[in-house]
């Protein structure tokens, strides 16, 4: 049951893992991270380097499925804004011209552990019922302080 009363909130799903990830042109960074949608608990946060958004919500996909499986975590439900990342899963391959090592290991995974990631659900996460982001609660660039990078995806919550 939703809490929100937000009209742009009252479908989002309040139990599974969203994944989100970004890629900035400019910083030639890629980074995906995920969230348990019960607890707004970040489960992972990864840096890829420069590859792109689409490699970046794959990936984000493929970490979560070993996630629920290495912990049994329930239910098994994974969602993505992603349609590409939600093909390539269920396809067991991506698209993808672009080869690296992390693609080539997540296909390997997802064909070797295929009876388990079949038994998980990847759904769609729409923009217009649950919301375009989750909110997030810090900002991104260099500190002016420090001269240290800020992720391009910070921390978030999701207000249940």
């Amino acid at each position: 049951m939703l809490q929100n009363p937000d009209s742009a909130n009252r479908l989002r799903p309040c139990q599974g893992i969203k994944t989100d990830a970004a890629h900035s042109v400019k910083r030639h960074i890629t980074e995906y991270q995920s969230i348990n949608l019960c607890t707004g608990e970040r489960i992972f946060y990864k840096n890829l380097g420069s590859q792109t958004v689409n490699i970046g919500e794959f990936l984000a996909v493929v970490e979560v499925a070993r996630y629920i499986i290495e912990t049994d975590f329930r239910p098994r439900v994974i969602y993505t804004d992603s349609m590409t990342a939600l093909t390539w899963f269920e396809e067991k391959a991506t698209g993808s011209n672009k080869r690296n090592k992390e693609l080539q290991k997540a296909e390997i995974f997802l064909k070797v552990f295929a009876r388990e990631t079949d038994s998980i659900s990847v759904r769609h996460w729409d923009k217009k019922s649950c919301g375009a982001k989750t909110r997030w609660t810090s900002g991104i660039n260099k500190s002016k302080k420090t001269g240290n990078q800020q992720p391009l995806l910070p921390r978030f919550t999701i207000h249940i």
